[in-house]
């Protein structure tokens, strides 16, 4: 549970400071930070340097979308 818990919580501080980066810190806490953080994978690259997205058929996304998948599976389990 830690590794996953952990792993989301590194990843999704990384696109959160590359969105800062690339926006600036005002403008993303008022408008970017809520998004989902699958959502800012998509978006950010495109965003800040107008890279490529990533494909949502590819490998990096799907197990993107299964970590954090996993991750929120842990916060909504019941309690005991």
């Amino acid at each position: 549970m830690a590794t996953i818990v952990f792993s989301a919580m590194a990843l999704e501080a990384l696109i959160n400071d590359y969105g800062i980066q690339n926006s600036g810190r005002r403008y993303f806490k008022k408008h970017l930070d809520r998004l989902p953080a699958l959502t800012k994978w998509l978006i950010f690259p495109r965003l800040g340097r107008g890279s490529k997205s990533m494909r949502t058929g590819g490998q990096t996304f799907r197990g993107l979308t299964t970590l954090f998948a996993l991750r929120n599976g842990l916060y909504n389990a019941p309690q005991n």
